[in-house]
């Protein structure tokens, strides 16, 4: 669910690999993101290129991602970026991070997740939505076949009515199954590794 590499400004690979990029204010600049597996480099290049002068050109990502549930993440975490509701912008960047890395989310996130389900699902459909122009008119739908746009209304509508589901269990029976004989050594290992970092923060 995560890429491997750190976030990058993209914009500044164009001007170096790129010797016929022209600052002609009518041309897009367009770039092509292939298995990104999260919005990275996309925020960073939006962020770093909103706070140039110089930022006339509009930019065309196109964002090539062949799992649908990953895909349906993408923009998940693109609709929180753009959600410029009175929610402090420490708060957002909170539920951004919390969302973006963990399986164990707090109930205000899971809401919250739901309510946006909700957003992406109707944004599948010609009927206007309301308080969400600024993320309608940024992503583009027409690129994607039928069938894709089902399964990730599918996505959708299962993020709206989640079922139970106990991750820690989860993860406890992988890790006992992993380790075998040796899982009771990793615990008392883990719960030590705890305890040495909460007294060297005590310190």
């Amino acid at each position: 669910m995560w890429g491997l590499s750190p976030c990058l400004d993209l914009l500044l690979y164009c001007r170096t690999c790129n010797h016929h990029f022209t600052p002609i204010p009518s041309n897009p600049i367009r770039i092509l993101l292939l298995h990104p597996c999260d919005p990275r480099h996309l925020i960073k290049t939006i962020v770093r290129y909103s706070r140039k002068e110089n930022n006339h050109r509009p930019i065309h990502f196109y964002l090539m991602e062949p799992i649908s549930e990953i895909l349906a993440r993408h923009l998940l975490l693109l609709q929180i970026f753009f959600d410029c509701d009175k929610t402090p912008i420490r708060k957002r960047a909170k539920e951004f991070l919390e969302i973006f890395g963990n399986t164990l989310l707090s109930k205000h996130s899971a809401d919250y997740i739901t309510r946006c389900s909700f957003i992406l699902r109707e944004f599948d459909y010609d009927e206007p939505k309301t308080g969400n122009s600024d993320f309608r008119s940024t992503v583009d739908y027409s690129y994607l076949r039928q069938r894709d746009r089902d399964e990730l209304t599918n996505i959708f509508h299962s993020w709206a009515s989640p079922e139970s589901y106990d991750v820690a269990s989860f993860r406890e029976e992988r890790m006992r199954f992993y380790y075998g004989n040796r899982y009771d050594w990793y615990v008392r290992r883990i719960c030590y590794r705890k305890d040495y970092l909460s007294r060297k923060q005590s310190y």
